[in-house]
């Protein structure tokens, strides 16, 4: 299989939101170390390995989504775009700029962006709708730590 541009374009965007990620979170453990964490935590080492997972998967649906679409397609390159900017700004949200409510505003977004685009994506392309599903079931639990969370330490 011939690379394309546009395969190029979703490594490159994918890649920015794991940017992102991985500044905000490396300079900032020290803050969410001493965070309480709610019981359904996972281990540090699960939250790499499960991103790292997702990323490679969103490349490749991306990537997908750009050659099996045109573009009058605008509702699913709109869900993609708002899904893409609301990741990129969950990290800086959470961990630079402690923001667990906004953060858990975001990861709502993130979370219905994700399934919108499993359900749209289906009837044109199932493999990638297929491999957007570890995505929207990751995000499930994001949304319920980043609740927790948020509930933990504003005192509600």
């Amino acid at each position: 299989m011939r690379l394309k541009h546009t395969d190029y374009i979703a490594v490159l965007l994918v890649a920015i939101a794991y940017a992102a990620n991985v500044i905000c979170t490396a300079r900032n453990n020290v803050w969410y170390d001493t965070l309480t964490l709610p019981s359904l935590t996972p281990p540090g080492w699960v939250f790499s390995v499960a991103w790292q997972t997702i990323y490679a998967l969103l490349i490749i649906a991306l990537a997908r989504t750009f050659r099996t679409l045109n573009a009058g397609n605008t509702r699913i390159f709109t869900l993609w775009i708002i899904n893409g900017i609301a990741h990129v700004i969950w990290s800086p949200l959470f961990f630079c700029n402690h923001m667990v409510w906004l953060s858990f505003i975001d990861a709502s977004i993130i979370l219905a962006t994700a399934w919108l685009l499993i359900w749209n994506t289906w009837r044109y392309d199932r493999i990638s709708s297929i491999l957007l599903i570890p995505y929207g079931v990751w995000m499930i639990l994001a949304l319920y730590l980043s609740a927790q969370i948020a509930i933990l330490h504003t005192g509600m």
